[in-house]
């Protein structure tokens, strides 16, 4: 188990701010000495996960993860299930629409569609964020027993931005709010200029199994604006849940009325 805590560790330090590291370099950040890291390197090699760049003699992820993360998004249907709708939703906000999932304290994008404008925020498959100071994360939680909420809370929240809730009582209400209204807003809680509205994805099993999330400039979403584009957010993630209800054992879609947000 060491050895594969190890290794899934080593493939995460590879991001996407630094997608190359080298051996010397990973060891320093895995507290683990060259040798151990050569070796993990050459087995994660061997199967595909990770490639070495000739030039550069450097490691990054090799096409083994991207086959794995293709496999679990297939077998759990969510993404073409949801594709269409967030597709709709992207087209009449013109704005970055994301699929998340939950995974320990964080939350995953599934999928990104980002805006085409100028100005912009933008997501990607894998980008991972923490839970409690994102508008998707926390709806995630709010659906949470207490006990399950506090298993997925680090002991300390942290503050991102100015505008990070990092008292435990002022965000327990935060989340009774978002359980009441089944829409969550971040204000530039996690990055600086970035607003966020998410609605939760029902699923069989779980309280949630996504989010559907806008995220825009700040400058282009006032407050006031924040309503409307609620409304659609909670649509879309509503149509997505309904639409997941009607999934065979197979996984396929049933035929239905159902069809992707009036224009």
């Amino acid at each position: 188990m060491k050895t594969a805590r190890k290794a899934v560790s080593l493939l995460r330090a590879f991001t996407r701010q630094e997608p190359e590291l080298g051996v010397n370099e990973l060891a320093r950040r895995l507290d683990l000495d060259p040798a151990t890291v050569h070796r993990l390197l050459r087995t994660l090699q061997a199967e595909g996960f990770i490639e070495q760049i000739e030039v550069t003699r450097k490691y990054r992820l090799g096409l083994g993860v991207l086959e794995l993360a293709s496999g679990l998004l297939q077998q759990r249907g969510i993404v073409g299930v949801a594709m269409p709708f967030l597709e709709d939703l992207h087209a009449k906000t013109e704005e970055t629409v994301i699929l998340d999932a939950f995974n320990g304290a964080e939350v995953v994008c599934l999928a990104a569609l980002n805006s085409r404008q100028e100005v912009r925020t933008t997501s990607f498959v894998g980008e991972r964020a923490p839970a409690y100071c994102t508008s998707a994360g926390q709806t995630f939680l709010a659906y949470m027993s207490p006990a399950e909420r506090k298993a997925h809370l680090p002991r300390e929240l942290k503050p991102l931005t100015p505008k990070t809730v990092i008292d435990p009582a002022q965000l327990t209400e935060i989340l009774a709010e978002i359980a009441r209204t089944g829409i969550a807003v971040s204000d530039e809680s996690c990055h600086r200029g970035v607003r966020g509205i998410s609605a939760p994805i029902f699923g069989a099993g779980v309280p949630v199994i996504a989010t559907v999330s806008v995220t825009v400039p700040k400058q282009r979403l006032t407050l006031k604006q924040m309503a409307s584009l609620s409304r659609l957010v909670k649509m879309t993630a509503t149509a997505i849940s309904d639409a997941l209800k009607r999934l065979d054992p197979h996984g396929t879609l049933r035929p239905a009325s159902e069809r992707p947000l009036d224009r």
